[in-house]
């Protein structure tokens, strides 16, 4: 993420979004990946509420992490210039360096799964991202629909995208991360 804000030299919500999605996806798998390999590829109700919980504690740490990191960018490239007008300073300044060690903490069974699965992650991973690279492209012509022809041919574009992704059988398999971006698409936009 922060080399992709240095090679592009401006700061872009849109890519955070991305990789903020990417990152939460790729930790919530990796501790169900875990938890099933710790109980020998049987999942128990045991194994399942504890992925629960702690899938839903990474997914917050996570979050909170990446807002921190976006602050230090911003404070090295920018010079504190995007977060000074947005209220997202204040939580920023609020935790502070714990959302770090969080930040860390929630990458422990990821770093651990590249370790021992590095084949099998790299393959997965790389599905993964094919379809994601279609969902990006398509909501790009979106972003710039919305803003470059107004709200009603956004929201009809919107429709057409749903019906591609059904097409291209995103929709099917997919279905919970395309409501996430749309939602965090919709954020963007409010914002």
């Amino acid at each position: 993420f922060m080399i992709e804000i240095m090679l592009m030299g401006e700061f872009n919500y849109f890519t955070f979004y991305f990789n903020l999605l990417l990152l939460s996806a790729t930790t919530l798998y990796s501790f169900r990946i875990l938890f099933s390999l710790l109980k020998g590829g049987k999942k128990t109700s045991l194994s399942k509420s504890g992925e629960t919980l702690m899938g839903g504690m990474l997914f917050s740490l996570s979050i909170l992490s990446v807002v921190v990191g976006m602050g230090v960018v911003d404070l090295i490239f920018y010079g504190g210039q995007v977060f000074l007008d947005s209220s997202l300073i204040y939580p920023m300044l609020f935790v502070g360096g714990g959302l770090i060690i969080g930040g860390l903490m929630s990458s422990l069974p990821l770093i651990i799964y590249f370790f021992f699965n590095y084949i099998n992650l790299m393959w997965g991973m790389n599905l993964l991202l094919q379809k994601l690279n279609n969902m990006v492209y398509y909501m790009m012509e979106g972003i710039w629909m919305f803003y470059d022809k107004g709200w009603q041919e956004g929201i009809l574009l919107t429709f057409m995208q749903l019906m591609m992704f059904k097409l291209l059988g995103i929709l099917n398999t997919y279905k919970n991360y395309i409501f996430v971006i749309l939602i965090l698409w919709m954020l963007m936009l409010s914002g």
